[in-house]
């Protein structure tokens, strides 16, 4: 893993154990090919909470594609199951 990619992770594994929510805003989708990895090769295509690894813990990621109101409700659906 590249030490960018590593030194990312770490950071997003500390915000997840202190917070259990991370947002992350990315407008210029400079940090695309990082969550692709992330995500197991490709970019998600879809608004939904896909499971992943970070740092060896699995986690739930979600991708905001057209609205910030689709990204609200597939986050607040995660939620509210107590996920």
């Amino acid at each position: 893993m590249h030490y960018l990619n590593a030194h990312l992770t770490q950071s997003l594994a500390d915000r997840l154990k202190k917070r259990r929510v991370v947002i992350w805003y990315d407008p210029r989708r400079e940090f695309t090919t990082f969550i692709a990895e992330m995500a197991g090769g490709t970019a998600p295509e879809n608004c939904q909470i896909d499971s992943v690894e970070v740092s060896g813990k699995s986690t739930g990621l979600c991708v905001m594609q057209e609205s910030f109101f689709e990204l609200k409700f597939a986050a607040e659906t995660c939620v509210a199951q107590g996920a």
